[in-house]
This record gives structure tokens, sequence and C-alpha cells, in this order.
């Protein structure tokens, strides 16, 4: 399969998971999103704003920035694979953020994503690291599947 190939399949895959992400998000009302907290103290932001880093990491792969950078972390956590320590810190640096603040980020972010992917799937793009690029868009995806479970289960829906 081609890049192209792949990009088209990953971009049907993440416009899913995104239709069903948004979907979740659209229904939810400023307390739902701002004041409803899990035992480890996420909001239904918190997780949406998780999301919209992590998306940003991927964007900085296509592009060639640090992954650091673009999670807002410093150069110390640069090839760190632990997990919930980068979590952790991307929770407390992002925590205090408006609800408005993060959904726009994430919208944002995931149409600058998506619009890279569909270039590359169209192809009227390329870039050194598409292929990497477009085979962890399936991750990202999943990534929003797991953040929209959570969500619900915390909103109770």
């Amino acid at each position: 399969m081609t890049t192209r190939e792949t990009a088209a399949a990953a971009l049907a895959r993440f416009d899913h998971a995104w239709g069903e992400l948004d979907k979740t998000v659209s229904g939810l009302s400023e307390r739902e999103l701002v004041d409803i907290r899990d035992p480890a103290g996420w909001a239904a932001k918190d997780h949406l704003m998780h999301v919209a880093v992590w998306e940003q990491a991927l964007l900085a792969r296509l592009d060639g920035r640090p992954r650091y950078h673009a999670l807002g972390l410093d150069a110390s956590t640069e090839g760190s694979e632990d997990w919930d320590a980068l979590n952790a810190k991307i929770f407390a640096a992002t925590r205090q953020r408006p609800a408005g603040e993060v959904l726009d980020s994430l919208r944002g972010t995931h149409t600058a994503t998506r619009a890279c992917l569909a270039a590359l799937a169209a192809g009227t793009a390329d870039a050194p690291t598409a292929e990497s690029f477009v085979a962890d868009v399936g991750g990202y995806a999943d990534h929003y599947d797991q953040h929209r479970d959570w969500i619900r289960e915390l909103v109770g829906r």
C-alpha cells in the first residue's frame, strides 16, 4: 500500500473517531466540561486538552519540531516513554485553561491534523516523515475513542 492509500484509510478512521468525540463533546454543558472531576482531578475539559496536546505532538513529527516543544514540556522529557509522568506534567501545565480555550485548541489541532492527512491522501503533499505520521494516526483515532469513553463515564452518559 502506498502512503497515499494508507493516508486515505487512516483519514476515514480518523474522521469516524472525531465525529464520535465531537458528538459527545457538543452535548456537554459547561458544568459537565469543567466541574465534574474524577479522583485524579481530571474534568472532561482536561481530557480534551490532553488529546489536543498529544495531537500537537503528532503534528510536530510531521514538520520536524521536537515532541517536547509541542507538548509544552522541557527538553529533558524528549524521548521519555514514562507516559504517566508526561501526562501529569501536561495536566499540571494545562489544567487552569478555560473550557472555551480548550475546545478551540482541540478543534484547531484536529483541523490542522485532518488537513495534513487529507493532503497526503490526495497526493498533494509529501513530507519525509509522512509514512510514520500516517502510521500513527490510527493510534490518535484510538486516543479519541478512549477519552470519549472516559468522558462519557465521567459525566454519566
